[in-house]
């Protein structure tokens, strides 16, 4: 069962960052800094949009990772109240033999 839910999520964060690497940082490697202006506001606002796409792959790609944190946490959990289920349902068996 462990295999079945972590795969999915290991796969989905891999595809994101190949897809990171393959489009948004070429694209921002490709632009030319000596022909942006010197002021701090850029006359084309689609200028920015590599490093938009950038930050916006990146929060996804944290994000996912973040949900395969909690449910190997959740996983962890489910185990250890199964375990104590036994446990006390062992003990429960033993005092109710003699």
């Amino acid at each position: 069962m462990k295999g079945i839910v972590t795969k999915p999520l290991i796969a989905l964060l891999i595809i994101a960052t190949i897809f990171l690497s393959s489009t948004a940082i070429p694209a921002m490697a490709q632009q030319d800094i000596s022909a942006q202006p010197t002021n701090q506001e850029s006359s084309d606002p689609e200028a920015n949009l590599p490093y938009l796409f950038a930050v916006y792959t990146i929060t996804w790609i944290v994000f996912f990772a973040y949900l395969y944190y909690l449910s190997q946490r959740q996983r962890n959990l489910r185990r250890e109240v199964e375990e104590l289920r036994q446990i006390l349902a062992e003990k429960e068996s033993q005092s109710q033999a003699p």
